[in-house]
């Protein structure tokens, strides 16, 4: 299921006013350009070109990632291994570390220490932002149900479907977050509860077809049921994603 990020579920919950005079691509009246005045009147000094894209910019974070990432083999022992490049040079260090190799030691520990506090703090930043929209989402139901308003699109995801544990500090999303996963979602009931239907008609032929001894429809009944009970299994695998435990 998708994960929403912070800045997506605050979206989620936050009306812009249509009417404003001063704001986002609407700035002040000094700070407007004036038809028929170039916004740079003395141009472009010579002698500058068009900046390069700088370094940091998606193709050269791909071209880290795909190295990072990229499988390697390694010997354990009597085994060749295939693992990423990361895995390598962490398991390298690691093994220099463990050999007492003072600057490894301090490598690897500041490596690990870092990494868990910048999980430890995605993890709760996520929990707060899914916090704050439990509680908006809650407020906004009461809200329509308090006025009626029952035309207004789905609230998703459900603040029945955020999934807080402040004991175990789990946050997650056991639901659809939206309109297109919630159609999906639908389309999948109705699909599981018409097999469940289609399996016990089936069934009930296959009694009675063993009952009146008729072994060819008995061998073409089995096949059937198994070829829906597949289907069942996989659609009801895909609601129970999406169903609170």
């Amino acid at each position: 299921m998708t994960k929403l990020t912070k800045k997506q579920l605050s979206n989620r919950l936050k009306h812009t006013a249509a009417n404003y005079d001063v704001g986002y691509a609407k700035p002040p009246a000094s700070g407007k350009f004036q038809k028929g005045k170039s916004g740079n009147p003395k141009g472009r000094p010579k002698g500058v070109k068009n900046k390069p894209r700088p370094a940091y910019d998606e193709p050269f974070y791909d071209i880290i990632f795909e190295e990072a990432y990229r499988d390697v083999p390694i010997k354990e022992g009597d085994k060749i291994l295939t693992i990423s490049t990361a895995a390598a040079v962490m398991r390298s260090i690691g093994l220099k570390a463990m050999k007492g190799e003072p600057r490894s030691q301090k490598l690897f520990a500041e490596i690990l220490l870092s990494t868990e506090a910048k999980k430890l703090k995605d993890h709760v930043e996520y929990f707060e932002a899914l916090l704050d929209y439990k509680r908006g989402a809650t407020a906004e139901l009461e809200r329509r149900k308090k006025h009626g308003l029952t035309d207004l699109p789905p609230v998703l995801p459900h603040p029945d479907h955020v999934i807080l544990n402040m004991r175990t500090g789990e946050a997650r999303i056991h639901g659809p977050v939206s309109e297109e996963e919630l159609k999906m979602l639908e389309r999948a009931k109705r699909t599981r509860a018409f097999q469940i239907d289609e399996l016990q008609c089936l069934n009930d032929a296959l009694k009675l077809a063993m009952e009146e001894g008729n072994q060819a429809a008995v061998i073409d009944l089995k096949e059937m049921i198994q070829r829906d009970q597949r289907l069942f299994e996989t659609v009801d695998k895909f609601v129970k994603l999406f169903e609170p435990a």
